[in-house]
Parts: structure tokens; sequence; C-alpha cells
């Protein structure tokens, strides 16, 4: 802790702090927003950037090569472009369970991830074996969360749709995409 805030906690009930303590607490609070600020920028820019190389990837490379007639380019630098058709699958947001159930009906629910989590204290480790069958007679607040793993919808998505099946527009987010895949 730094001298600071020692001095303000010891000092606190006998005086008001002065002025060059009141300044040092306004810059660090200053310095707080101005990061917390900072962070909110760059995560915008890290969407902005993400979304600027999904277009280049799945939108302009792909039309500018099918333009010119070519699946296939190898850069002076080495690297080859190649065009791959890929799936984009997603779980609408407040469809999950509609989502689930419509995988459990067909077949497909051995995707679906059942996460069940609980605080415990130090020294209850023994609890957690015997958790969902006790947790609401012993009082812990225990939260459960189904998910579909992205990747994992997407290769099923993809391994279904070549079988013919149909996933429901309300509850899934799926469709064809075309993908510039750059390697060595």
């Amino acid at each position: 802790m730094s001298k600071l805030m020692e001095d303000f906690f010891r000092d606190s009930e006998n005086q008001a702090p002065n002025d060059l303590e009141l300044t040092e607490l306004a810059q660090m609070a200053e310095n707080q927003l101005f990061l917390e600020n900072r962070i909110k920028e760059i995560e915008a820019l890290l969407d902005q950037t993400k979304e600027s190389l999904r277009l280049i990837q799945e939108v302009h490379i792909p039309e500018a090569m099918q333009t010119i007639g070519m699946k296939k380019f190898t850069l002076s630098n080495g690297y080859n472009i190649t065009i791959k058709d890929d799936v984009y699958a997603s779980i609408r947001k407040d469809w999950m369970s509609q989502a689930i159930e419509w995988l459990d009906d067909h077949g497909l629910g051995d995707i679906v991830k059942d996460k069940v989590e609980v605080d415990f204290g130090r020294g209850q480790g023994d609890m957690v074996a015997q958790l969902m069958k006790h947790c609401k007679m012993s009082g812990y607040n225990v939260s459960e969360k189904m998910s579909v793993h992205p990747m994992t919808l997407k290769a099923v998505v993809k391994e279904q749709m070549a079988h013919g099946v149909e996933f429901p527009e309300e509850f899934f987010s799926v469709g064809p995409i075309t993908k510039a895949v750059i390697k060595k």
C-alpha cells in the first residue's frame, strides 16, 4: 500500500487530507478513468479490425478471385491463397433452449455441454460429489448453463447439411460462406 493510502487510513479520523494528498488521489482517479476508457477504445478497435478481416477474407478476396477465374494464387512471398467453401453456424441468442431441444430430438444432443458452477469455501471439497442432489437443501447458489461450442456446432452443421438436414432458422443462424485461406 502506498504511503499516501497508509497516511489516509491512519489519519482519516483525525484530520482532513491536505492539498497534496487530494491532488495525488485525484490524479490516480483520472488515471483509472483514462485506462478504463482506453480499454473500451481498444476493444472497439479490435471489433472493427475483426469485421474488416471478415470482409476481406469472406467477401473481397473471394469476389476478386472469382472475377478473374482463379481458385488458387501464389504470392511473391511464397504464401498461397485458396478459396474454401465453409459454413457459418451459431445458435440464436434468445433461442438456446429450443435449439438444444431440437438437437436432442434429432439425435445431436451429445454436442451440448451442460455446465454447473458453484462457489465453495475452503475445506468443502467433499460436498462437491453430492452437489446437484443436495445443493438447494444446503443453500448453495448454483448456476447452470447449457451451451454448444461454436466449432463443434459448425462441424455438426456441415456434416448434417451434407446429409440434407436443414436447421430451423428461428433457432439457428446457418449459412454457406466462401473464405480466403492464406498459408505458406
